[in-house]
């Protein structure tokens, strides 16, 4: 498998989890896009896969869903040992 193609599965991976975190906690694609100033396509671009959130927007996100920036690394590190683990 060629690293570009993991690289997308790992995003949209990572995006499903984000979309799971946000709906457990009750807040819209709108609303969380409104807290962050961004458009409603843009949180669906990354909860796609389609879209990364760069080093900048990962602590806004994560505070805008009410937690603190190590929850979403947890998120990644948790895509990472499954993608190893197959």
């Amino acid at each position: 498998m060629r690293l570009e193609e993991e690289q997308r599965i790992k995003d949209y991976l990572f995006g499903k989890k984000l979309a799971s975190l946000r709906e457990m906690l009750g807040v819209s694609k709108i609303a969380l896009a409104q807290r962050l100033g961004m458009e409603a396509a843009d949180i669906s671009a990354v909860e796609g896969g389609t879209r990364r959130l760069s080093a900048t927007e990962l602590p806004r996100y994560a505070h805008a869903l009410g937690f603190d920036t190590a929850i979403l690394c947890a998120v990644i590190d948790e895509v990472e040992r499954t993608w190893r683990e197959g």
